[in-house]
């Protein structure tokens, strides 16, 4: 999250003199590891978010 926010850019557009229009993904793996007598399972899920730069009017 530290590392998107120091490349954000931030610039002026037509209809907003401080406009951020940046696109965000974060990415969520989960991760289960199952221990039975035969060893373990691992079953893995993602989940991507994404929040695409909107239309900006003041």
């Amino acid at each position: 999250m530290f590392s998107g926010t120091q490349s954000r850019t931030v610039a002026s557009t037509n209809m907003n003199a401080t406009s951020s229009r940046a696109h965000t993904v974060v990415t969520i793996v989960f991760d289960q590891i199952i221990k039975t007598n035969n060893g373990e399972t691992k079953k893995s899920s993602t989940m991507n978010l994404v929040d695409l730069a909107g239309m900006q009017m003041t």
